[in-house]
């Protein structure tokens, strides 16, 4: 029973933290499709959302205010991300919304966040329900992902650096290989191709 009891509070904490999220910053107007979490240990939590009308929303677990902070213990770091590091308290921003410039509109149908494995940049990854997949990458910068600060929203950068139509329907699933050099896709067209980076 007391496992069953910390499982209810934990998904009505879910449940809360959810609604906050799409009640408050997302209008009436916004489908969801796809999610996926940033996968680095060492920057803030955050993940990116495949939505409607061309759109990604990218939500990070941060202050938005742009003050200047002593990065906190690293032993502490972990126990503190669910309250407050250095000077800053914390809580779930929708960061960036990146509009992808097209003729058309589309959905974005699948998505995945790269491991980042030292690059530079972010990767993320969109199936899209015109038959592209793209890939956005996404410049890292230490003010903006950086645990020890406040992230200023004035430094986030982006640009679709590939894509590609060779599904002839709707892309419904992207994955990454674990190093990010290799991407999977699978569409309506019933067919999955393998992308290898060159």
């Amino acid at each position: 029973s007391g496992s069953r009891a910390r499982k209810n509070s934990f998904d009505n904490k879910l449940d809360r933290e959810q609604r906050k999220l799409l009640d408050t910053q997302l209008n009436q107007n916004t489908k969801i499709f796809c999610i996926s979490w940033n996968k680095s240990k060492w920057e803030f939590p955050t993940f990116c959302v495949g939505a409607n009308n061309n759109r990604i929303f990218i939500y990070g677990y941060t202050n938005t205010n742009n003050k200047n902070n002593n990065i906190v213990n690293k032993k502490m770091e972990r126990a503190q991300t669910l309250t407050q590091i250095g000077n800053c308290m914390k809580t779930w921003n929708c960061i960036e919304k990146i509009v992808i410039k097209t003729r058309g509109k589309f959905d974005v149908r699948g998505i995945d966040w790269a491991n980042h494995m030292a690059r530079k940049d972010h990767l993320i990854a969109a199936g899209c329900s015109d038959g592209y997949i793209r890939v956005i990458k996404i410049t890292r910068n230490q003010n903006r992902f950086n645990k020890g600060d406040c992230i200023n929203p004035n430094t986030f950068k982006w640009n679709v650096m590939w894509e590609n139509n060779i599904h002839t329907s709707a892309v419904w699933r992207v994955k990454w290989n674990i190093t990010s050099t290799s991407l999977l896709s699978a569409g309506d067209d019933g067919k999955v191709y393998l992308w290898k980076k060159r």
